[in-house]
């Protein structure tokens, strides 16, 4: 009984934990785990919020957004360009792409991804004992969101595949296609981030009789991609983090504990203060607000076999950023 006691004791220690210990606890991941998505500013949260908020009031009065129930989805079309360096680094096999798109779709059917894929669900560490335990998969949420591969090329350019250069960009703005409801996605190198994204907003600006912008797309690191050589980052989450983006969703802890802004400025995701490592599933960094961070949310900074799910409330944003600002609707 006495050491049942212990370890009652020992784990309610673990249950809030300061940025102070997440950091330490963090400080081992591979810096491939970094995105270079640039969260809005509180000021821009707020007009984010009221435009959609004016939208969904218009577009759906007294009504849900989306139903899981039904079999209603949006399908969005994905170009894929694969930059090679000389030395031929940074190809991607079709197996894999096809591996990557699946993980993709299933993320956003609310199918956990690690199901399909070749890797096991992780473990996560608890501080104080330095013990190991296996956490269970959770609840899912549903999307309408489907993906549709319509096309890979493959270029050899250096220029091209160091993706921070600034030669790389006008390159790949050369090679988009389609409007703003086409996913361009370019891989390559990165310097220290998996990836990032462009919001939908910076699309067209909010006129999508307007052409669209040639930087609109996702970038990712090729060793992030699934099947790649960056440790804790290769399962394909990164690809599904940023789609989030693409499709409005900002990082779960961009606003830290705040009370008016609320994290990631949707209802329902736990607000926290900091990156949330490798799967924190104790860590409350925002002790008095509800719920523990959110460690197996997409939008989070979570390794990838931690990351599971999105919210309902994320899933009504990415809706209604998809209709109204890159013209997409359902099928």
């Amino acid at each position: 009984m006495q050491l049942f006691q212990l370890i009652n004791i020992v784990l309610s220690q673990t249950r809030h934990l300061n940025a102070k210990n997440v950091d330490q606890f963090d400080q081992n991941l591979d810096h491939h785990m970094s995105c270079g998505f640039q969260d809005p500013s509180p000021e821009e949260m707020l007009q984010i919020k009221h435009e959609l908020d004016t939208y969904k009031s218009q577009r759906y009065p007294n009504q849900k957004v989306f139903n899981p129930q039904t079999d209603r989805t949006i399908t969005i079309q994905i170009y894929l360009h694969i930059f090679i360096n000389e030395n031929g680094d940074g190809d991607i096999e079709d197996e894999v792409i096809q591996q990557q798109i699946g993980i993709l779709n299933d993320a956003f059917a609310g199918i956990v991804s690690s199901e399909t894929s070749i890797f096991e669900e992780c473990h996560y560490r608890i501080p104080v004992l330095g013990g190991r335990k296996i956490f269970e998969y959770g609840d899912t949420v549903v999307t309408p969101f489907r993906f549709e591969l319509m096309g890979t090329n493959r270029t050899k350019s250096n220029a091209a595949f160091y993706l921070s250069e600034p030669e790389s960009k006008p390159l790949r703005g050369q090679m988009r296609k389609g409007d703003c409801a086409t996913l361009n996605v370019y891989t390559g190198e990165l310097r220290n981030t998996c990836g990032f994204s462009y919001s939908p907003r910076s699309c067209s600006y909010g006129d999508l009789t307007k052409p669209a912008g040639s930087h609109d797309s996702v970038v990712l690191d090729h060793n992030c991609f699934f099947g790649g050589k960056s440790r804790n980052r290769n399962e394909g989450d990164i690809f599904v983090h940023e789609v989030g983006h693409w499709l409005g969703l900002s990082h779960t802890f961009s606003s830290s504990c705040s009370d008016e802004y609320h994290g990631d400025g949707v209802y329902d995701t736990p607000v926290h203060k900091v990156r949330t490592g490798r799967c924190g599933v104790r860590f409350n960094t925002c002790p008095f607000h509800e719920g523990r961070d959110p460690v197996h949310n997409y939008m989070s900074y979570s390794a990838d076999c931690c990351t599971y799910t999105f919210t309902e409330g994320q899933v009504e944003r990415m809706i209604l950023n998809a209709e109204l600002n890159r013209g997409l609707t359902y099928d």
